[in-house]
């Protein structure tokens, strides 16, 4: 059975969606009112409770052994970071512009539901009542569809139906009885798309204004905040205009509701918006290391360890968030570069390839890894999807044998085993033919 608050709201919000229903379909009998009552609460009653929710996506990234960012991976660009990472004016204002009475309500605003259908029964304007709460509901619901691999479920989380509204609602009441309000704040923060391949607010300030979200100054979190309503109608890259309209209206609604005095808000109103793009790279095509970051990637979607079937392996690269520290020395993967491409350039007319491949004896770790080429599946001269230093288990390369290079172990062996530099070793012939693809 419903506890007492649930009953409350399950009674009032019926009752409210059983007059507008009324009031749309002009419904004549007046025992209808009571009867949508009724089952309403029964259908209330059998809603969910609990809100599962499922990890975020956020990036995974490769790093070279220094510490450096050699790739970034996502499906959605997203970085994760606690309410105290992210500027108090930020959080503020996210706040004042979705849900002023945020802190003083609990999962249902009562007294805006009731505003909204008054409001909206006698006027042609619309306007909502969905708490922050109940839009992190939402939001999560979309998550955990996408997260699922449910279109189904991605369509149902933003159907127009009261009964998803309900839903909404009672997932709403019961997740204020297991979270603090900063939690909550803290999970839309993290969960809400601000336009432009942004999702979450650390990846947000570093796209728009190349900072932290703990860095976040008045003008750009207003700016922020006001994008969620609409994020592509008030995306500031593409329309600066609308975008700067909107963060006027958030500081105005700041300003109205004190959290910022009118002197802030005169000089924030006159600050030019300065957008700083940052766009994240996703893949190894835009990676300076490209067919390093290529092994790393097939190496990774290869190892059980990461997921038991291809498919989830490559999702838990794409949305889980990793960190991966490898071997790779920036300045000798430089050298290893800049030796190749003075030496046999991609542009040598003849069409030769070349790629080297550093190793450090004794620990097998990759050090650099070169090609004459970029790495990227465009037909352009200069460009290759095919990594020549590893065979087909890493690549779509069937490798290149070593040829002299293993004169040098050979010679090393016999030092070792006391040989003179004057010694003649007799051995029987033993040729071997490889093909030219392999030189």
């Amino acid at each position: 059975m419903l506890g007492p608050l649930l009953l409350l709201v399950s009674l009032v919000v019926t009752a409210v969606v059983a007059g507008l229903i009324m009031a749309g379909l002009a419904m004549p009998a007046v025992g209808a009112a009571g009867a949508s009552a009724r089952a309403g609460v029964g259908f209330f009653d059998s809603l969910p409770a609990e809100l599962e929710q499922s990890p975020l996506a956020q990036q995974s990234r490769i790093r070279a052994a220094d510490g450096s960012l050699i790739a970034t991976f996502y499906s959605e660009n997203r970085i994760v970071v606690p309410l105290d990472q992210v500027s108090p004016t930020m959080a503020k204002a996210q706040v004042a512009i979705e849900d002023t009475r945020f802190y003083s309500h609990g999962g249902v605003d009562l007294k805006g539901i009731v505003r909204a259908a008054v409001n909206n029964a006698n006027s042609s304007s619309r306007q909502g009542a969905s708490t922050l709460t109940q839009q992190y509901v939402k939001l999560t619901l979309q998550e955990n569809a996408v997260y699922a691999g449910d279109q189904a479920g991605v369509a149902a989380a933003i159907d127009k139906t009261y009964s998803r509204k309900l839903r909404e609602l009672k997932l709403a009441v019961t997740l204020e009885e297991k979270l603090t309000k900063d939690e909550i704040l803290q999970g839309y923060l993290n969960i809400a798309y601000y336009g432009d391949g942004a999702y979450g607010v650390e990846a947000a300030a570093r796209h728009y204004f190349g900072v932290h979200a703990k860095a976040l100054t008045l003008p750009q979190a207003a700016l922020l905040s006001g994008i969620v309503q609409q994020p592509r109608a008030f995306n500031p890259r593409t329309n600066l205009k609308a975008a700067n309209a909107r963060r006027n209206v958030v500081l105005t609604r700041m300003l109205s509701t004190g959290v910022i005095t009118a002197a802030e808000h005169d000089k924030a109103a006159k600050t030019p918006v300065r957008l700083k793009i940052s766009p994240t790279g996703n893949g190894c095509d835009v990676s300076p290391y490209g067919y390093f970051c290529d092994y790393v990637y097939r190496t990774l979607l290869a190892d059980k360890t990461f997921g038991a079937t291809k498919a989830e392996r490559r999702q838990q690269i794409l949305r889980g968030g990793l960190t991966i520290t490898t071997t790779i020395d920036p300045k000798l993967q430089q050298l290893a570069q800049t030796a190749i491409n003075e030496r046999v350039p991609a542009s040598n007319g003849d069409g030769v390839g070349a790629a080297m491949s550093v190793v450090e004896p004794g620990t097998g770790k990759i050090l650099a890894m070169a090609q004459n080429t970029r790495f990227s599946n465009s037909e352009k001269a200069g460009f290759d999807a095919t990594n020549y230093n590893v065979d087909f288990a890493y690549g779509n390369s069937i490798g290149f044998q070593t040829g002299s290079t293993f004169k040098a172990f050979t010679l090393a062996a016999a030092l070792k085993e006391g040989r003179a530099l004057t010694s003649k070793i007799q051995a029987p012939p033993s040729p071997a033919t490889f093909p030219a693809s392999q030189f």
